[in-house]
């Protein structure tokens, strides 16, 4: 169950305002295809810094808190995988992923976007009224990832912010161009809607929408 901004369902947000998660250094993942993939997802030190700088940020401007892994059921694994990805928002049960492909997917940021999700919040471009802000140009985005660029409708989401280009779960200009190069979204007004990496952090309607869905 995905949503706009964020999830509707308030069954779906963390209990107690707490992330349970685990930093793994060996991870095989079978598929109905019955055939199992093994990631080598040993984080380095600087990588493991990274991951802890974007928690600290969350955890300093929200009332949501990440918490190791001790013996708990539930609980997200973060490790290298083979895209960036996550799983969206509290789904109870064991081992929810965060996917952080190394080093693709390790600017401060993109984490974010990451753990974003795992809060519970999808991207910005999926917003039922994206098209009164953004063009999507499906002729240039991967076949593969289109999915990414989904829009919802209002009965599925609950919008919790105004539409945000700083956002970190905006994409940019190119994000799974086909050739790198070619544009899968612009703005209406015509400005750049930078990448993920480019940007500093939370936006101030990231901290905002965080705020909102976990009641701080």
């Amino acid at each position: 169950l995905q949503r706009r901004n964020a999830i509707k369902t308030k069954s779906m947000k963390w209990p107690n305002r707490t992330i349970v998660y685990q930093l793994d250094s060996s991870l095989c993942k079978k598929y109905i295809v019955l055939k199992t993939v093994c990631f080598d997802i040993t984080f380095s030190d600087e990588y493991e810094a990274n991951i802890e700088k974007a928690i600290k940020e969350i955890e300093e401007k929200s009332c949501v808190r990440f918490q190791k892994r001790v013996t708990e059921h539930n609980f997200v694994r973060i490790f290298n995988g083979p895209a960036c990805a996550a799983d969206i928002g509290y789904e109870a049960r064991p081992e929810q992923m965060v996917s952080l492909k190394i080093p693709n997917c390790m600017c401060h940021s993109l984490i974010l976007h990451e753990l974003m999700h795992t809060l519970g919040f999808v991207h910005m471009h999926s917003r039922s009224d994206r098209d009164d802000y953004i063009k999507i140009h499906w002729e240039n985005i991967n076949v593969s990832d289109r999915g990414r660029f989904i829009r919802f409708r209002p009965h599925q989401s609950e919008n919790l912010t105004p539409f945000d280009f700083d956002s970190v779960m905006l994409y940019g200009n190119t994000s799974y161009s086909k050739d790198k190069k070619s544009f899968t979204m612009t703005s209406l007004d015509g400005s750049k809607i930078i990448e993920v990496c480019e940007k500093p952090g939370l936006s101030h309607n990231d901290v905002l929408a965080i705020n909102k869905l976990y009641d701080c």
